[in-house]
């Protein structure tokens, strides 16, 4: 029996190995065909456990998701009083995408498609843990491996392919930790013009975010303390 399970084990190892040299070939950081190659992935395997996950029905949606996204689009913002209390006043950019996501879309394809888009957040994140490995051997395996691991979360996780917009944000947020790494390290390098630049987009990014979903605003008073302690005001 022991012999057995002996040459199971060393037959398997083996393609253990094959299976992890395949998928470093494939998905490292190490190209910008792989970064492209595992992000389509994971957006793809997003859109599945959004599926698998089942249909959105949290409070908020039912709430005024739905409804902010109706009211502009029909011109109901000046005529009907604040018929979700005070959220029929927030931001309705991203109830619009709601909205015609789920009444244009059979609900299926909706789910999908909001679960490829919370993956997307994958490619951020992942571009935050290259940033942060700088100089580390094995910073292109590592790197997308850490991101699938924010992914996995258990507060990500509460909110995939949903239409709190906490996820769908996250996307702006990560972009510009991302791009505040870059603008520090090109400081380090004496680069002025692209570390500016890099600044610029971080600051854009997060404005975006805000723009969307107020309570990220805590995120731009963490950039403008990191933009101050680096010089970057």
């Amino acid at each position: 029996m022991r012999a057995i399970l002996a040459n199971g084990r060393f037959r398997a190892m083996p393609a253990m190995s094959r299976a992890a040299g395949t998928l470093e070939r494939w998905f490292a950081f190490d190209s910008p065909g792989n970064v492209a190659r595992a992000t389509v992935a994971i957006m793809l395997l997003g859109g599945v456990v959004s599926l698998l996950l089942g249909q959105d029905a949290n409070w908020d949606l039912r709430n005024y998701h739905l409804y902010n996204g109706y009211a502009l689009l029909h011109d109901r913002m000046l005529q009907d009083l604040a018929p979700a209390q005070m959220q029929s006043y927030f931001s309705p950019v991203l109830d619009v995408f709601h909205y015609l996501l789920m009444v244009r879309l059979p609900a299926p394809l909706a789910g999908f498609v909001l679960g490829a888009l919370h993956g997307l957040v994958f490619l951020p994140l992942a571009g935050v843990a290259s940033r942060a490995m700088q100089g580390q051997v094995l910073r292109a395996k590592l790197a997308p491996l850490l991101a699938l691991a924010g992914l996995c979360t258990s507060a990500f996780l509460s909110e995939f392919g949903g239409s709190m917009a906490d996820n769908t944000t996250a996307l702006f947020v990560l972009a510009a930790v991302y791009f505040t790494l870059s603008a520090q390290r090109r400081q380090a390098e004496g680069a002025t013009r692209a570390e500016f630049v890099a600044w610029g987009l971080a600051g854009a990014l997060l404005g975006i975010a805000v723009a969307l979903k107020l309570t990220n605003a805590i995120y731009a008073v963490a950039l403008a303390m990191a933009a101050l302690c680096a010089g970057g005001a």
